[in-house]
């Protein structure tokens, strides 16, 4: 686990988008036990897509409603990476249903990483619960829960809500 001192420098720091930090920002974060074996698995299981003939496509868990698909400015050498980055998640990670932010998350990775440190990194991410929303229900329970913590910690802002949203109806709420 990442101590709280270093989640403060990593907060407060305003590093310029091409700073080295952020080349290596991720790996340190992500690092575990895992990360090279993580590291080989994708390695041997991009070298067994290509082998097999298996076209890169759109995961099912992009056709998601709320997924942002973007290339987030990654040329076309970039995208195809990514494309074949997500279909191997979506083929080593079968229980994954719903995962909006991994595709951007994965976009922005690639600019400062290579493919098999990001995929580390996302691994890491999704066998580290709490970091990832994998499933519609994750999501769903998620709008609840910021919509208690808004009500209970922000109550003026929750008033306000409701009332440009027209309805007290959390259900109505949460869709907003």
């Amino acid at each position: 686990m990442v101590d709280d001192s270093v989640k403060k420098i990593v907060r407060k720091a305003e590093w310029p988008v091409r700073h080295e930090v952020r080349r290596e920002l991720w790996r340190v974060l992500c690092h575990s036990k895992d990360y090279d074996s993580s590291k080989a698995l994708y390695r041997t299981e991009l070298e067994e897509t290509v082998r097999s003939g298996t076209k890169s496509h759109q995961p099912q868990f992009l056709s998601e409603e709320g997924v942002v698909v973007n290339n987030f400015n990654l040329n076309e050498q970039g995208a195809v990476r990514l494309l074949r980055l997500l279909t191997v998640i979506e083929h080593l990670r079968p229980e994954i249903s719903s995962a909006p932010m991994l595709y951007p998350l994965c976009a922005l990775m690639l600019h400062y990483l290579e493919d098999e440190d990001v995929f580390a990194c996302v691994q890491h991410l999704l066998v580290s619960k709490g970091y990832l929303m994998t499933s519609p229900v994750q999501w769903s329970a998620s709008s609840y829960t910021i919509l208690s913590l808004v009500k209970k910690h922000k109550p003026h802002a929750y008033a306000m809500l409701k009332r440009q949203v027209g309805t007290a109806d959390d259900s109505i709420l949460v869709k907003t």
